[in-house]
């Protein structure tokens, strides 16, 4: 028997009923006991009043397992569970209503923290500029490097080739690294675009030269420049972004950096069936150093400059 043959059943209208019901309830099933014990934290504090709102919930369920037992083989068996499901919600019915108000209270709190994140996100020029380039950049790397390199690897120079191109990215990395804890650019996000720059080789080189040493060693080139950004980045939302709104300006980067990556994953093998892997690659290229240099051309993010003190 296959797997086929076991999702079968799911033809049934009726069974698809109950397994998604199903779904439903065993979530909500698992979700309410963690709500529940935060819920009586806020209200008490206490590990004990936490023990006893648990064992309300444990003794009777220990207790009716045998009833239920009988009740179930006694009484329509679509009843019982129709009744059991009517229960359970308005029993968790009450238990929200009762929590609603701190709820509330969170939902409130967490709307206004948002808006005062996004205030200083829109209000600074640079961060919504680098935002919204690695928005596409991102999008290029995921398209090209991560998903479209493989592909191309596997046709050329072999999977063994590519973990070492992996390893060499990773060595890259650690290098840059190091090179960026002796060196703090006057202009940070000038030095970090400009390493952000130094990933558009490797496109060339899977399009043009898909050799296993001329790519691994562009990836290493890539690991450098990517720890350039990232440290330059994170110094200059350190010191510029108050510290009381660092967080929440940096949810709203990565939300903006990483939001377009499903949209090169999903896209790019189609493309590359239509225009070749090659064409992909070398758009790409060409794409990533349009948009460094276009982040590059803002006045604020050219002229950030490092505090010193």
């Amino acid at each position: 028997m296959t797997w086929r043959d076991d999702l079968a059943v799911l033809r049934r209208r009726d069974v698809r009923v109950f397994v998604s019901a199903r779904f439903v309830s065993l979530l909500g099933s698992s979700i309410a006991p963690i709500a529940l014990v935060f819920a009586v934290l806020d209200v008490a504090d206490s590990a004990s009043a936490v023990g006893i709102v648990l064992a309300a919930r444990s003794i009777p369920n220990v207790i009716f397992l045998l009833i239920g037992g009988v009740i179930a083989d006694r009484l329509p068996r679509h009843l019982v569970l129709v009744v059991d499901a009517l229960t359970f919600l308005l029993a968790a019915f009450l238990l929200a209503r009762l929590a609603l108000p701190r709820i509330e209270r969170v939902r409130t709190s967490v709307l206004h923290d948002l808006r005062v994140g996004w205030g200083e996100f829109v209000s600074r020029q640079w961060v919504w500029v680098i935002v919204l380039a690695f928005a596409v950049l991102n999008m290029i790397f995921t398209a090209c490097y991560n998903t479209l390199g493989p592909v191309i690897a596997d046709d050329t120079f072999g999977r063994a080739g590519w973990g070492a191109v992996s390893a060499c990215f990773g060595a890259g990395l650690i290098l840059g690294g190091v090179l960026m804890i002796r060196v703090k650019p006057r202009y940070p996000l000038r030095v970090g675009m400009l390493g952000v720059l130094l990933t558009a080789p490797i496109f060339f080189c899977l399009a043009l030269v898909p050799n296993v040493v001329v790519v691994a060693a562009a990836a290493f080139v890539v690991g450098i420049g990517f720890e350039m950004f990232g440290i330059t980045w994170e110094t200059a939302l350190g010191q510029q972004i108050p510290l009381d709104k660092l967080s929440r300006v940096a949810s709203y980067d990565m939300l903006g950096s990483f939001i377009a990556n499903p949209v090169g994953q999903l896209a790019v093998g189609y493309v590359a069936a239509v225009i070749s892997a090659k064409a992909v690659e070398l758009y790409g290229a060409t794409l990533h150093i349009v948009v460094v240099l276009a982040a590059l051309a803002v006045p604020s993010v050219w002229k950030l400059q490092r505090q010193t003190d």
